[in-house]
């Protein structure tokens, strides 16, 4: 079997559709080196679990994997192997890290996620945002008012695209070895590199909480769904089949974000 030529089982199950009752049939269909993990809802719908699963699979037929993340420091994504803020949870697996230019860094939180998940090479788009502690603060009456983190984060993203703010982008802040800051060169470089490995990209937050298409104001600072993040990170522009081999959609009922009523 050669490299990435792995198939996925589906196994047959039966269901009843209008009376009806059907009964599928097993399939073996090729599996994907590219994946894309995105949330059907408010968030906590178990995106660290999918992409978790895909990055085992993958690891298994010895690909290096890139992990793809756009993440701010929110209140958590968890896979069997701890907790990760501010870079996504298949990092675990990863043999690089990738955070985009929508990212938002808190540096303290960074570094403790970059350290659990054992160090792996880290590469930060130069004009993510950077996440100062005094914005904290600003997003306090939007936790009880519509179920915020109140990471700052949006804040932060008004420093950059509202005040543009010299500060408000990670491109002159230092971080240790082991972590570089790239320019939109370099990261069209490592996205093609992406493409000829296997890659994650992992989604921070739930479609549903969109600043356009969500239940306003119960949404976020940004633009959630996955073909506009995938266009802002510039991965339509490498190859148009990269991240629509496998779109995983990780949802549940259950109409909570974070423990508290996300909608209204």
């Amino acid at each position: 079997m050669a490299k990435h030529d792995f198939k996925m089982s589906l196994e047959p199950f039966s269901f009843r559709l209008f009376g009806v009752k059907h009964k599928t049939s097993m399939k073996m269909i090729p599996a994907p080196k590219h994946v894309v993990v995105f949330g059907g809802q408010y968030g906590s719908e178990g995106k660290a679990s999918a992409a978790e699963y895909w990055a085992k699979q993958l690891k298994r037929q010895g690909c290096k994997l890139f992990v793809l993340g756009e993440h701010s420091p929110t209140s958590g994504h968890t896979s069997s192997r701890g907790a990760t803020k501010n870079i996504p949870a298949s990092s675990f697996w990863a043999d690089a890290v990738i955070l985009g230019p929508d990212a938002v860094v808190d540096k303290d939180v960074l570094l403790h996620d970059w350290e659990t998940v054992g160090k792996p090479p880290l590469y930060i788009h130069e004009h993510a945002v950077l996440l100062h502690p005094e914005t904290k603060p600003e997003e306090a009456d939007l936790v009880a008012r519509i179920s915020s983190t109140g990471s700052g984060s949006g804040v932060a993203r008004k420093r950059k695209f509202i005040d543009r703010q010299a500060d408000a982008v990670v491109k002159t802040t230092s971080f240790p070895a082991g972590i570089q800051l790239v320019d939109d060169m370099q990261f069209r470089s490592l996205t093609h590199l992406m493409y000829h490995n296997a890659a994650i990209f992992e989604l921070s937050q739930g479609a549903m909480l969109d600043t356009h298409f969500g239940q306003f104001p119960y949404v976020t600072s940004r633009t959630t769904l996955p073909q506009a993040a995938v266009e802002r990170n510039d991965l339509w522009c490498r190859e148009a089949q990269y991240a629509i081999a496998a779109a995983v959609h990780c949802c549940h009922w259950a109409g909570f974000r974070h423990g508290i009523t996300s909608h209204p």
